[in-house]
């Protein structure tokens, strides 16, 4: 999970996705197409790490991988 929550924020520093500023819902930047919604009261990047476990979110996360390296 360490691993996946690391991958998220250096994707939101690299601009590549985007975290509301009310940290309920994460958007790819250039699209602004929402990739997946932060459960109530949970951290925004372990609700992202959970998602990336999901099988939409595994391909995510395979392009993400590719668009840091």
């Amino acid at each position: 999970d360490v691993q996946l929550r690391n991958i998220g924020v250096k994707a939101v520093e690299a601009n590549l996705i985007s975290l509301s500023s009310d940290q309920r819902h994460f958007t790819w930047t250039s699209s602004k197409k929402k990739l997946c919604t932060v459960p109530f009261e949970e951290h925004p990047y372990s609700a992202l790490a959970a998602w990336f476990k999901t099988d939409e979110g595994m391909e995510i996360y395979t392009n993400i991988e590719k668009q840091l390296k």
